[in-house]
C-alpha cells in the first residue's frame, strides 16, 4: 500500500532525489533496483530535470508529482488518494486528475479515492461508494447507480424557430420560444425525436443533453437519509 493526501510534505532542504531515495530505502528496496525504479518513476511523472532541486524551490505542480513518484516507489496493489485536490488551483487540480489516470492506466494499481468533488468522482471512478452519517448508503458502478436512481434525462434543443407549436407539444416538447425541451426515459436515444424535428421541418441549431449527474444523485440519496431519520 502508498498513501497521496493533498497535505503530504517532505522537508525543505532535501533534493527530489533525495526523496525518493529516502523512501525506496524505507521501502527495502535494493540499491539497483532502487535507482532503476527512480529514473522510470521520475521519467514518468516528468520531474527528470529537477531531480537535484530541493523541495522548498519546486512548484506546487512539481511537488505533486514527486508525492506519486513517492507512491508508487514501492510497486503498491493499492494507493490511497484522501482528497489530493482539495485546496488546489483548478488548473493544478486538472493535472493531478489527469496524474491519477495515468497512474490506473500505466500501472495498473488500484486506486481508492475519497473525494466530495462529485465531478472528480464522476471522471475518475469506475466504482463507487456513498458514506453518510458513517454508514455506508449505496455502492456500485457509476452509471448502474445513476440508472437505478433516475429513470429519465432531458434533451434542449435550440431552434431557428418554431412554427407549430401544438404539433411539437403533440410530440411531447415543451416548447420555451425558439428553446424545445423533451424527457426521454434513461435507455431512450436521442435519436427519435430528432428525426420528428426533422420530419416537422425544424431547423436545429444546437442540442444539449442534460443527464442527472453524481452531484444531483448526493442531494438526491442525503435528502432521503435526513427524511429517514425524521
Amino acid at each position: 500500500m502508498n498513501l497521496v493526501t493533498n497535505d503530504s510534505h517532505f522537508h525543505w532542504v532535501l533534493s527530489c532525489r533525495d526523496i525518493l531515495e529516502f523512501y525506496g530505502r524505507v521501502y527495502g528496496i535494493e540499491s539497483k533496483k532502487r535507482t532503476k525504479r527512480i529514473k522510470q518513476l521520475s521519467k514518468t511523472f516528468g520531474i527528470e530535470k529537477i531531480m537535484d532541486r530541493r523541495y522548498s524551490y519546486l512548484s506546487t505542480g512539481e511537488k505533486m508529482r514527486l508525492n506519486f513518484a513517492k507512491a508508487l516507489i514501492n510497486h503498491p496493489d493499492l494507493l490511497l488518494l484522501d482528497e489530493p485536490t482539495l485546496g488546489l488551483d483548478p488548473d493544478i487540480a486538472i493535472k493531478v486528475r489527469t496524474e491519477i489516470k495515468k497512474i490506473s492506466r500505466k500501472f495498473g494499481t488500484t486506486i481508492l479515492l475519497t473525494s466530495h468533488y462529485m465531478q472528480e468522482v464522476e471522471q475518475l471512478c469506475e466504482r463507487i461508494a456513498f458514506i453518510y452519517k458513517g454508514k455506508l448508503v449505496d455502492i456500485g458502478d457509476v452509471n448502474k447507480i445513476k440508472s437505478r436512481n433516475f429513470s429519465s434525462y432531458d434533451i434542449i434543443v435550440e431552434t431557428s424557430g418554431v412554427k407549430s407549436v401544438q404539433r411539437l407539444e403533440k410530440h411531447g416538447f415543451k416548447v420555451y420560444g425558439n428553446i424545445l425541451k423533451k424527457r426521454l426515459d434513461t435507455d431512450e436515444n436521442i435519436s427519435k425525436p430528432l428525426t420528428v424535428l426533422n420530419k416537422l421541418g425544424i431547423n436545429v441549431i444546437n442540442i444539449e443533453t442534460k443527464k442527472p449527474t453524481l452531484e444531483d444523485y448526493f442531494i438526491k440519496i442525503t435528502s432521503r437519509q435526513k427524511g429517514a431519520r425524521k
